[in-house]
């Protein structure tokens, strides 16, 4: 400080320089004050070329009891006093009163609809794939097997896998059922019935179309193959005739409309032994068409047709066995249909006894494959056959076997033969 005032730098008596530097220590905010004041200060001191000496004869003692008078700076600059600033009061802290929550209503939520779960995709062959929309369970299009069992108080199916073929075992107080997964082939008290649509299975269960519960299992399940309780009035109708031969025996020249008439013949007499009123559409080889034999049977007050034929497969020599068709329900596709147009939707005036004619159809072949050991071919439908399906009555039609094969041709060839045949049809209307 000494140097500093011999260089005649800072213009300020001993005392004012002392009491300047002890504000600096004491206070930590006169250090900021210094700082903008010591400009001015710099200023102030360059202005004069030598020290006020007056003012530097004052000694200790007369600053010590004389004021000092700070050197003020330039109009319109901001004064700091020197020493201890006074430290600014504190405000009152005032109280606020605490306000009450005010109650809040729940938030309302609006019931948001579910959401549709989109179905799982399964593959084009699994068992277990949903059913088409159009196929899809609705009460009326396919019906729960085991719910159909549990309304006539029956156990519940029984599956099985044999060969690769899941079959289902049914066990009602008629006969037996054995159902065939993604088949029409089903077998009664182990005789085969093509059904119309194929079984189909879900989990735990097996859909079968509402048809087939209606057209085969209802009435097997209701009195099984019951015997005939109608009118005994029947018209037997042999195949063919006159200029329309049907097929030709495979082994010699026996054509299937001479093997029909002696067939019936045959039939005829075991009837009447049983009671019956028999009608013949004809009686020895003379045409006949088919418009006309359903006229015949109408005139006549037949209560039942059946209509007798023998199969071929020419050239194919390996067919073999007995089918028995009636008219193909409404809605069902046909098993047999040889080219000829066949619409499902189209109703016939037989398919009012479509389940007359499968019990008796069932009955009647049960007894033919019986009494004849043939190959069973099963129960089928068909719609192109004229003379059924224009029939006010139930109506069959047998195929008593393939004169296409050689063994069997041999056999039908056999009077004895045809004479088991009449006989197994006459023991079914018992």
């Amino acid at each position: 400080m000494d140097n500093l005032q011999r260089r005649g730098r800072i213009p300020l008596e001993r005392g004012s320089e002392l009491r300047l530097f002890q504000g600096v220590l004491l206070r930590p905010l006169a250090c900021l004050q210094v700082v903008l004041l010591l400009p001015l200060l710099i200023s102030s001191g360059c202005q004069s070329q030598r020290p006020d000496t007056k003012s530097s004869r004052i000694t200790q003692t007369q600053a010590n009891e004389q004021p000092v008078t700070p050197v003020l700076p330039p109009l319109g600059t901001r004064t700091v006093p020197a020493g201890p600033l006074p430290l600014p009061e504190p405000v009152p802290t005032v109280p606020m009163p605490l306000v009450p929550a005010l109650p809040v209503a729940p938030p309302t939520l609006e019931a948001v609809p579910p959401v549709p779960v989109p179905r799982a995709s399964f593959p084009a062959d699994s068992p277990l794939r949903p059913l088409p929309k159009q196929d899809r369970f609705s009460g009326d299009s396919w019906q729960s097997l085991n719910r159909w069992l549990a309304t006539h108080q029956w156990p519940s199916a029984q599956f099985s896998v044999l060969a690769q073929n899941t079959r289902v075992n049914l066990k009602i107080p008629t006969g037996d059922w054995t159902l065939q997964l993604g088949s029409q082939r089903a077998f009664w008290n182990g005789m085969l019935i093509q059904l119309g649509f194929e079984p189909r299975a879900i989990v735990h269960d097996v859909l079968v179309h509402s048809l087939d519960v209606e057209k085969h299992l209802d009435p097997l399940a209701a009195a099984g193959a019951a015997a005939w309780t109608g009118p005994r009035i029947i018209v037997l109708d042999p195949g063919h005739g006159g200029a329309q031969p049907g097929s030709r025996s495979i082994i010699g020249n026996q054509l299937e409309k001479d093997l029909t008439l002696d067939w019936a013949l045959r039939l005829r007499a075991l009837l009447q032994a049983q009671g019956w009123e028999v009608h013949l559409t004809r009686t020895n080889d003379f045409y006949m068409s088919l418009a006309e034999r359903v006229d015949f049977s109408e005139h006549s007050g037949a209560a039942l047709f059946i209509s007798l034929h023998l199969n071929s497969s020419f050239p194919n020599q390996e067919a073999q066995g007995i089918e028995t068709y009636t008219t193909t329900p409404q809605g069902m596709n046909s098993h047999l249909t040889r080219e000829y147009a066949d619409d499902p939707t189209r109703p016939y005036p037989n398919n009012r006894y479509d389940e007359e004619s499968f019990s008796l159809a069932v009955r009647i072949h049960r007894s033919l494959i019986t009494r004849s050991g043939a190959t069973d071919r099963g129960v089928r439908h068909a719609r192109f056959m004229d003379v059924l399906r224009w029939q006010n009555r139930p109506a069959l039609l047998v195929e008593g076997g393939f004169l296409s094969n050689p063994a069997e041709a041999l056999k039908i060839a056999s009077p004895a033969y045809r004479q088991k045949l009449a006989a197994a049809i006459a023991e079914a209307l018992r």
